[in-house]
């Protein structure tokens, strides 16, 4: 295919944080066919590149090939997801995951403070503190894959701004939006996929060495429909968490916002601990003080309360 990245090949970062707005960039791009061809194309950029980064300290060769043979395996994985060999998909992220795990490059963020939000569009008025909670097990029918969400299993989306929620959830003509807010009880477990984020001068080879599923889930989808390519390595990593091996040590997952790609704008999904046949996860709800909803977007579309507005406004 024609190159869609023409305009990055010569430009060469000289930071780590200009190397991530430089990734982030190639990630936004919607100008392709095939998602496969696209990472095919940005793990030789970035291999090439790797040799002419000063920043990058005391790389080798063997890091070098380390980092194409993640490449290969997120290849692997999205290959195999394309051809519906899920076997296949399963063991090119096990070994993908296993070697992250060898070099220590999976990195659990803290979460035990602060506000958080989440949004719903609706067409009758919303009173309950369930209302914005996830989707009840009785009604896990309507639940579609997402970026992270498996089909028919839910998860509770919220973040740490108020209008990247607005932008995700989207207003819906003739419906208004309403918001509550979302504080951690306790501290809580996240693994961290941050493609955004602050990495310290000794951490970059692990973060070099994570970025090819980084970079998978943080793809801008291109369009939104049953199958989303986008979102292969998304799910796969909710399915890796929800494994007994990993289910008490971690409570969700951090990403960057495709919407608001800041650092500081982080969007946190929590999935289910508990299944039952009705109501809401026992786990999740302990987890959490969540206020009564409020009106933020009226079915006119008018703005009714800002993020501070609300935080003024809740009574937990």
């Amino acid at each position: 295919m024609g190159s869609i990245f023409s305009s990055y090949k010569s430009r060469v970062p000289n930071s780590i944080s200009d190397f991530q707005l430089y990734i982030w960039k190639l990630t936004q791009n919607k100008g392709y066919d095939n998602f496969f061809d696209v990472l095919e194309e940005i793990s030789e950029i970035i291999r090439n590149l790797l040799d002419r980064m000063s920043f990058i300290p005391n790389l080798n060769s063997d890091d070098a090939e380390l980092l194409k043979t993640h490449f290969d395996y997120v290849l692997g994985i999205h290959k195999a997801m394309n051809e519906a060999n899920l076997y296949s998909a399963i063991y090119y992220a096990n070994k993908l995951l296993k070697s992250l795990d060898k070099y220590e490059c999976l990195y659990k963020a803290p979460f035990d403070s602060g506000n958080h939000f989440r949004v719903r569009n609706s067409d009758h008025l919303l009173t309950e503190l369930t209302d914005l909670f996830h989707v009840p097990f009785e009604k896990r029918s309507i639940i579609s894959p997402n970026r992270f969400s498996i089909a028919g299993f839910p998860c509770l989306y919220i973040s740490n701004n108020l209008d990247c929620c607005i932008e995700e959830v989207g207003i819906k003509t003739g419906e208004s939006m309403y918001a509550s807010v979302f504080t951690p009880n306790k501290q809580l477990k996240m693994l961290d996929l941050r493609l955004l984020r602050d990495v310290k001068s000794d951490d970059i080879k692990k973060y070099l060495l994570l970025l090819p599923l980084l970079i998978s889930c943080s793809y801008e989808a291109k369009s939104e429909g049953y199958y989303v390519p986008e979102y292969n390595i998304p799910q796969l990593m909710m399915h890796y968490i929800l494994k007994s091996k990993y289910k008490e040590n971690i409570d969700g997952i951090v990403y960057n916002s495709t919407k608001k790609p800041q650092k500081d704008i982080v969007n946190f999904v929590f999935p289910v601990k508990t299944v039952k046949s009705q109501g809401w996860c026992d786990v999740l709800k302990n987890n959490f003080q969540v206020s009564l909803p409020q009106m933020i977007i009226c079915a006119n579309g008018k703005r009714l309360l800002s993020e501070q507005d609300l935080l003024n406004k809740i009574n937990f």
